[in-house]
């Protein structure tokens, strides 16, 4: 029962987020820029991918990046700052907590040569055309909504404990009209 209720609850938390990006997404910057124009992209294996904003390929704030193209990678990576990232290469479920102490989703350690941890990376960000927007939340309490166009850099280095790399390089991002901050 305790179980159904997380899923429920982190469902229900998930599916709000959702609707929250959509909404920012939906209108325009003081530029006439929308979501659609988002841009995301880094290079891989002499490789560059530039990933589509629209088909759930990627998300990005400025604290955490997630990649999710199953033709590029077989699991998705996660990038959290400060210096936490990871990738399943089984598509395992990797729970993170504390310090980035990772270990499998029923709490067991991890398959170190499954999973690929943080080496090295950063992840920088800058914002511009911010704008506050007021609004009620879900349980009837004013907020304001801090609403901005963030650009950004990354590169990122992942190692198993077989010392096997992946490596992401010069990645880029655009991000327009994002929910910076909720007060």
């Amino acid at each position: 029962m305790k179980k159904l209720s997380i899923a429920f609850l982190t469902s229900l938390f998930a599916i709000g987020i959702i609707i929250l990006f959509c909404l920012a997404g939906c209108k325009k910057t003081n530029d006439g820029h929308t979501a659609s124009d988002n841009e995301f992209s880094f290079n891989y294996n002499g490789s560059q991918y530039k990933l589509a904003p629209i088909n759930f390929e990627y998300s990005v704030d400025s604290m955490h990046i997630q990649i999710s193209r199953p033709d590029i990678f077989d699991g998705v990576i996660n990038f959290q700052k400060p210096d936490c990232a990871y990738y399943a290469t089984n598509n395992e479920l990797v729970n993170v907590s504390g310090n980035c102490h990772l270990t499998k989703g029923s709490g067991l350690p991890i398959d170190s040569a499954a999973v690929y941890i943080y080496k090295t990376g950063s992840l920088n960000v800058v914002y511009s055309n911010c704008s506050s927007t007021s609004l009620t939340d879900l349980s009837g309490r004013p907020v304001t909504a801090q609403y901005c166009d963030m650009e950004g850099s990354f590169d990122l280095t992942l190692k198993n404990s077989e010392n096997k790399l992946v490596t992401i390089s010069d990645g880029h991002f655009i991000q327009y009209h994002m929910l910076r901050s909720w007060k």
